[in-house]
């Protein structure tokens, strides 16, 4: 059994920006989500994936959602990974939700804290079926 990368990507902690095409799986940037309620486009804190980043604006705590839907091409498990810049500003709760093939997993984030892998806190590990 193989395991692969799936990645979510919503903000770095590189010292530059973070160009999607570079990274290895499947990497979505935060302009590839649906959002829900009103998001702020930043690009003041650096490093960040892609263009910018988005944020709450620290307001409506719990009612704004980003919804990252992507396709596999092959059957097998994936590690699911989400990209964040750490701030004592930042949110120490943020439930982050993983649909897999037959299973929904919420991960508490705490997002004050600096991602263990590089700029990525690994989810876990799912299984995907093929589209």
């Amino acid at each position: 059994m193989s395991v692969a990368f799936l990645l979510l990507v919503s903000a770095g902690t590189q010292a530059q920006a973070i160009d999607v095409a570079n990274l290895h799986g499947i990497a979505l940037d935060d302009t590839a989500a649906v959002l829900e309620g009103d998001w702020t486009e930043s690009t003041s804190v650096r490093p960040f994936v892609g263009e910018g980043y988005q944020h709450d604006g620290n307001a409506e705590k719990g009612k704004r959602k980003a919804t990252f839907t992507t396709r596999v091409l092959e059957n097998g498990f994936y590690h699911v990974l989400l990209s964040h810049t750490p701030g004592n500003n930042r949110a120490t709760n943020v439930p982050v939700t993983v649909k897999s093939a037959d299973e929904e997993t919420t991960v508490v984030v705490n997002q004050r804290v600096a991602p263990a892998i590089g700029s990525f806190v690994d989810l876990g590990e799912f299984e995907f079926k093929a589209d």
